[in-house]
């Protein structure tokens, strides 16, 4: 055997064993989840564990799951178009192979259920209330995104109450606007429709009022319910993690 041809052997057989040291120590759990945009890579690979490990090596953001079948194509999904827990629409022409989402949320060490720190654990998901002061709705939007998060979308009556709780009973902004078409809520989660029930909105809401009479964005107001206003206003960002939901952690 040739010195090139031996160390080209040594090189392969320990990019083997970084794959499977990898995947040995893989973060994914297999779950019926959703991922609402097209994959950001698509490739031939050999096994399920070497799909893992190539997703694992990536940011959380960036890859949030992987869905692998037996045609033995791995799609790598982005982290913010990953649509879980109540939300989770039915199957639109996606690969009905097995779907693979991060089991440990980024940035956390222990348990589970434990969230970044910042972040409170409610209904399974990972809130966090930017408290120093009131501010736009754009801001709010880039306040969330830099924590690897976007506005709050309540979607069950246990993930209200949450928001609610952490309002604290003040305004807060919610990733619910009908920005696109008037009176189509639409969350900012990548999960597509909002379908509040009438209990959560104040009395008279939604009525598109407010100092442009084109109130596109949902705040919690201070009286704990829901009201639609003008998206230049001042409130608190309430930010919601893209990954992390625990169905099974309160």
């Amino acid at each position: 055997m040739s010195a090139a041809l031996g160390a080209t052997l040594r090189r392969l057989s320990l990019l083997s064993l970084s794959v499977l040291t990898l995947a040995s120590k893989s973060q994914f759990t297999k779950k019926p989840v959703q991922f609402t945009d097209s994959p950001v890579s698509s490739f031939a690979a050999p096994s399920r564990l070497f799909c893992s490990a190539k997703c694992q090596r990536q940011e959380a953001t960036a890859c949030g799951g992987f869905v692998y079948g037996g045609d033995g194509m791995c799609h790598l999904y982005n982290g913010r178009n990953v649509c879980e827990g109540p939300a989770t629409p039915p199957d639109e022409g996606q690969p009905t192979s097995e779907r693979w989402i991060r089991s440990v949320c980024p940035g956390t060490i222990g348990s589970r259920c434990s969230c970044p720190p910042g972040f409170t654990r409610c209904a399974g998901r990972c809130y966090r209330r930017i408290a120093l002061k009131k501010v736009l709705y754009a801001e709010a939007e880039s306040q969330c995104a830099a924590l690897g998060a976007h506005l709050a979308v309540p979607r069950s009556e246990a993930e209200n109450q949450c928001a609610i709780n952490l309002a604290v009973g003040d305004d807060v902004w919610l990733g619910v606007t009908d920005e696109v078409t008037e009176g189509t809520w639409m969350g900012k989660d990548t999960c597509g429709r909002v379908s509040p029930p009438a209990a959560w909105w104040m009395f008279g809401e939604p009525n598109n009022w407010g100092d442009t009479n084109n109130a596109d964005c949902i705040y919690i107001r201070f009286s704990a319910e829901w009201a639609d206003w003008d998206c230049p206003t001042l409130s608190f960002p309430l930010c919601q993690l893209w990954l992390c939901h625990r169905e099974d952690c309160a």
